[in-house]
């Protein structure tokens, strides 16, 4: 076997000549075969041969060497030997040149399968990043202008093969067209340009585009000639020096890609002329944002080697022209705003007024006040603000547009504010005087006067009408007098006249005020009077201006209408009456008063009472200077009982007490007499007994349901209200009530009297709680007779218990614990006490399930002997280790050391452990056992214990 890297031809060596032996009739010869693969031999007879074309073949390329022996030209021996030649060589193939326009490509080179192949890049001018650079078909990104020179190496084994592949990248240089600009240019000859400040590309030619806005391209060229024309002549050369000599091998002379420049200037003649390919124009733009593209070209006319996988003789070259163009935007934005325009200046006479500029077209506007003056804009960016609180005289209005905060424009509007002072004639007053004095505000602008209003005058004497007069009608606080009845007004005037930005002007503030003379006529009461009577006529005056009415100044007495000058004043009081004529007119009024002398007595004896007592005092009105007593009659004579008359404590003394009333009403009589008039007044005592509750009870306190018997021992009672205290009522004398719930019941008698009084009494009847017997019990189905029942007492309030369990048995204790002795259901009640003695009981039938579940004893100690069988009991020492049980179905019994090593292990219950262990007696010590098992019932059990052996 043999490896080749590189060849297409290599030496065969046989080791058998061909020969004769005369003496045997022997002929030998030996001759090459292909046996696997491919080659062409040279010489196939001679055992030193040489092969050519050899493929590559993973498996290899098996040639043999058959040797011959031919004996007397009849029998023929053949015997071969073998040789393998590998060709390792994988030819690489790297693809077909390209031109393109861009950095990123995909390559298309041969499979290096078996081996493994690599891309790199070839020469300093070439650039790239392969993605994955083991893969034929990957991708390379970031490759150089121009020609890039990439290699696809293939090895196998020792063999390396290499190919490379040419991608033109025909891309001029990226395109820059400058940082965008913010600019504020102005309008006018030469103000409104901007310069743009693209980068002049080092490959391709570069122009501008008008991608929005607005722009004037029409200036100078002489740019475009020094810097894009020279480079672009400069590629051409470039190219045609390196690329001559392929092209005029591989090209006829009059192809016409060979002339891949050519003149240009008709086709830019227009764009030179508008300072298109001029990256440094200065041109006019509009207002706002203008969008200029710089846009790069590059034409390109390259030779490209199409190879085939056969080798150079069959690649050819051919020439492949396009054109390459890469953009940047950059927007110029012309901030320049609209011109302000604010109107013209103003004069004003007022604090307020609306602003007048012109809204702008382009940016935003804002009001400022501008170093003089003072005021508030409702606004500031509204072009037609109100304003308010304008200081007095100048104050400059600045009105500034501005675009995004950096080109701005301002005009400033004057505005004079020669108002006068604010005219303040005072308040208006009601007054009841002939003269006042006014308290108008004194100008701090202007001069104030006082005015008459119009139709004002002092007098209606139609002969000699005459105004109001001031003490001085530039005064604010001067003195009117002469005033009418009723409503004067008066102005005052502030005036503020002058001149100011040559414009004259008057301003003038006017209040007025309202000074309401009431004075009304005077009054007259008319002339004092004594009279025997209690009422009387009056006599005053009739008021020509206002009005009268009556008033009571002193004692007492109805006035039938008092605003009557005449009326009739009835129920005088005894004694001194002072009435009062009062004529008003709103806050004005005149007065005179009235003495009105009465000799009428008039006796009170006190309004009609009712008494529960047999001793009352009475209350008369106190006679004063006058002398009264008091009378008896009625039922307080007591003649129709055979007895005395009531007794009075003083009779002459209006509030005297007065003893032994009787039953029902006692009347009197206050008795007052005055020169040759007695007169009375009578008063009715009625006196009522109210009866005094009483009542016992059997029983105070017990348990419920609770009868109590109520017994009555109330005085003077033939009524009877008892409340129980449960929401429950008798009217019976002696009642007996039932209660139903425990609790704290306050019962209560009332015995009602006469007018709705009554005497009550109460008591406290304590009924107490029943406890709750209640239980529980687990388990409630046993197996006897290893089960106990575990009885739980959820009982509440008890003290006390008594368990009757079923089977006869009983139990005091709280929660006993029982165990059955036969089989059945039982059925168990409980019955509990409280402290004070009350019950309750529960009641559960067949309750309780006892069933017969087998049992299985085991013995804790055994001594195996070699030479007696075992004992089965549970007394005494055993030979052999079983249990004692009844009714057990299934049985497994394991026994461990104490190293918990399990030495023994059966399933049969008959069948116990001897105490061997392998066949030999286990030592002695303590083993653990566990059984488990079903009893015959269906009930499982598991058991565990340790088993002393003794030895």
């Amino acid at each position: 076997m043999r490896d080749l890297c590189g060849t297409d031809e290599t030496v065969l060596t046989g080791n058998t000549l061909a020969k004769l032996d005369p003496s045997t009739n022997l002929v030998e010869y030996g001759e090459w075969q292909v046996a696997e693969g491919s080659g062409n031999i040279l010489s196939p007879r001679s055992s030193v041969t040489r092969v050519t074309d050899i493929p590559f073949n993973v498996k290899g390329n098996r040639y043999n060497w058959v040797v011959r022996r031919v004996y007397n030209q009849s029998f023929t021996c053949v015997d071969y030997a073998s040789v393998t030649i590998y060709n390792n060589t994988i030819d690489a193939k790297a693809g077909d040149d390209d031109l393109i326009c861009g950095t990123d490509y995909d390559l298309r080179a041969s499979s290096p399968y078996p081996g493994v192949g690599e891309w790199s890049i070839v020469g300093a001018a070439s650039a790239g990043n392969f993605i994955d650079k083991n893969n034929p078909n990957t991708k390379i990104e970031g490759l150089a202008n121009g020609a890039n020179v990439l290699k696809w190496s293939v090895k196998y084994k020792d063999c390396l093969t290499t190919d490379e592949v040419k991608i033109y990248n025909g891309n001029p240089s990226t395109p820059h067209a400058g940082d965008p600009q913010d600019v504020c240019v102005t309008s006018g000859e030469g103000q409104d340009m901007v310069t743009l400040n693209a980068a002049v590309p080092e490959l391709g030619i570069g122009h501008w585009m008008t991608m929005s806005g607005t722009a004037d391209w029409d200036e100078d060229t002489t740019s475009f000639v020094d810097q894009n024309w020279l480079i672009h002549e400069a590629e051409k050369e470039k190219w045609s020096a390196q690329q001559k000599q392929q092209i005029d091998s591989d090209v006829p002379a009059d192809d016409p890609s060979r002339v891949w420049y050519h003149d240009r200037t008709n086709e830019w003649a227009q764009a030179m002329e508008k300072n298109l390919f001029n990256a440094k124009a200065h041109i006019k733009i509009g207002k706002g944002a203008n969008t200029y593209r710089w846009f790069v070209e590059k034409r390109n006319a390259v030779p490209v080697m199409l190879k085939t996988w056969d080798g150079m003789a069959d690649s050819t070259y051919v020439i492949r022209n396009i054109t390459c163009s890469l953009y940047d935007d950059v927007v110029i934005t012309n901030l320049n705003p609209s011109d302000p325009q604010v109107g013209e200046d103003q004069v004003i006479c007022r604090n307020y007024f609306e602003l007048t500029a012109v809204k702008p077209t382009y940016g935003t506007g804002l009001w400022t006040i501008d170093g003089q003056g003072g005021a508030k804009i409702a606004d500031p960016s509204a072009h037609d603000s109100k304003v308010s609180n304008l200081a007095y005289g100048q104050t400059n209005f600045k009105w500034t547009v501005s675009v995004n905060g950096q080109c701005s424009k301002s005009k400033i509007l004057y505005v004079h504010n020669m108002a006068a002072s604010q005219a303040n004639a005072g308040p208006s007053v009601p007054i009841c005087e002939e003269t006042w004095t006014l308290d108008a505000n004194k100008p701090v602008i202007g001069q104030g006067h006082w005015e008459v209003a119009s139709g004002n005058y002092t007098s209606i004497d139609q002969d000699g009408q005459q105004k109001a007069t001031f003490s001085d009608p530039e005064d604010p606080k001067a003195t009117v007098s002469n005033l009418i009845f009723g409503n004067n007004v008066f102005l005052w005037i502030i005036k503020n006249e002058g001149q100011v930005i040559g414009k004259n002007y008057s301003c003038t503030s006017t209040d007025s005020v309202v000074i309401n003379y009431r004075v009304p006529d005077q009054a007259v009461a008319g002339n004092n009077q004594t009279i025997c009577l209690d009422h009387t006529v009056m006599n005053a005056n009739k008021p020509t201006f206002g009005t009268g009415h009556w008033e009571i100044i002193q004692g007492e007495g109805t006035i039938v209408d008092s605003t009557d000058a005449h009326t009739q004043v009835v129920d005088l009081s005894y004694g001194e009456n002072i009435l009062r004529w009062v004529v008003s007119y709103l806050e004005c009024s005149t007065d005179s008063d009235v003495v009105i002398y009465s000799q009428k007595a008039e006796p009170y004896a006190g309004e009609d009472d009712v008494t529960y007592s047999d001793t009352y005092q009475l209350n008369a009105g106190n006679p004063g200077r006058l002398s009264g007593y008091w009378e008896v009659l009625g039922n307080a004579d007591n003649t129709e009982y055979g007895g005395s008359k009531v007794e009075f404590d003083d009779p002459t003394k209006f509030n005297t007490y007065v003893r032994g009333l009787r039953r029902g009403v006692n009347t009197f009589r206050w008795v007052i007499e005055t020169q040759d008039c007695k007169v009375f007044d009578e008063v009715s005592i009625a006196y009522k007994i109210v009866p005094t509750a009483s009542f016992s009870a059997d029983k105070e306190d017990g348990c419920f349901p609770l009868t109590v018997r109520f017994t009555d021992a109330s005085l003077n009672a033939s009524k009877y209200n008892w409340d129980f205290g449960d929401g429950t009522t008798s009217t019976i004398r002696n009642p007996s009530h039932t209660f139903q719930l425990p609790g704290n019941y306050e019962v209560r008698l009332s015995t009602p009297g006469p007018d709705g009084l009554s005497s009550d009494t109460s008591i406290y009847i304590t009924v107490y709680d029943h406890p709750v017997a209640s239980f529980d019990a687990a388990p409630q189905l046993v197996y006897i007779p290893e089960d106990k029942v575990h009885f739980i007492n959820r009982s509440t309030g008890a003290t006390e218990f008594l368990w009757n369990l079923g089977d006869g048995s009983t139990s005091t204790e709280k929660n006993p614990l029982y165990t059955y002795k036969h089989e059945g259901f039982y059925t168990v009640s409980l019955k509990v006490w409280n402290e004070y003695g009350c019950e309750a009981d529960t009641v559960k039938e067949s309750f309780i399930e006892a069933r017969r579940g087998g049992f299985i004893i085991f013995p804790n100690t055994f001594a195996p002997r070699a030479d007696v069988s075992g004992v089965n009991s549970i007394y005494g020492v055993n030979a052999t280790f079983r249990p004692v049980y009844q009714d057990v179905e299934t049985f497994n019994l394991q026994i461990f050391n104490r190293w918990g090593q399990l030495v023994y292990e059966t399933k049969d219950i008959n069948t116990g452990w001897d105490g061997r262990f392998n066949g030999t007696i286990v030592p002695e010590g303590i083993y653990t056992w566990v059984a488990k098992g079903r009893f015959l019932s269906g009930k499982e059990y598991t058991k565990s214990g340790q088993i002393f052996v003794i030895r």
